[in-house]
């Protein structure tokens, strides 16, 4: 079981990608297991879908917030070449 590295708490409230402590009301880091889940996760990506998650994710995204895992993200993103028009048009905006 993860507890609150500020207050011991045990009791999480997970709203999307950020996990508050529902004893003091901090955010929370990501374990070691769940920021291996979103590596995992990262490596499994097509160039669409990193493109995608780059346009479209909601603020407080651990992928793009937490720096060791952003870097991984941010590497393999480079390497398919980033955005393309191509896929810029395909994905559009969300309205």
């Amino acid at each position: 079981m993860t507890n609150c590295l500020y207050c011991s708490g045990s009791r999480f409230f997970v709203d999307k990608y950020i996990k508050t402590c529902v004893s003091c009301g901090r955010h929370v880091k990501p374990t070691q297991e769940e920021k291996q889940s979103l590596i995992n996760k990262i490596n499994e990506m097509s160039h669409y879908e990193m493109c995608s998650a780059w346009r479209f994710s909601e603020p407080g995204n651990p992928i793009f917030c937490e720096p060791e895992i952003y870097k991984i993200f941010k590497e393999k993103f480079d390497k398919f070449g980033g955005f393309t028009p191509e896929i810029s048009k395909s994905i559009g905006w969300k309205d």
